[in-house]
């Protein structure tokens, strides 16, 4: 019994101090990237983490930060094929859906 109460102990002492070792390891992280911390010619030197953010609103500005477009226009449809298509049985009607492969 004595020996399992010092195991329980002993665990919680070393969570206690892992926890308190990473709180400590992420706290220097937030301080080196959110304040300024180097210096380059007597000038802060400031981190930054990029982001790509678009305005994708119009077709045109979306087409503008493409690589590769597809543009089409559909004169008429001529048809529309149903694939894998199931019957499912709700409220009592069977219904037929389809979806894709």
């Amino acid at each position: 019994m004595k020996i399992k109460k010092n195991n329980i102990i002993f665990t919680l002492c070393i969570s206690t101090m892992l926890g308190i070792i990473v709180g400590i390891l992420n706290l220097n992280n937030y301080n080196l990237d959110n304040h300024n911390t180097e210096l380059y010619n007597n000038l802060p030197v400031t981190r930054a983490h990029g982001m790509k953010m678009y305005d994708t609103s119009t077709p045109e500005k979306a087409i503008g930060i493409s690589d590769y477009v597809f543009v089409a226009k559909i004169n008429k449809i001529l048809r529309t094929e149903y694939k894998n298509q199931i019957q499912i049985k709700d409220d009592n009607k069977v219904k037929t859906i389809s979806s894709d492969p």
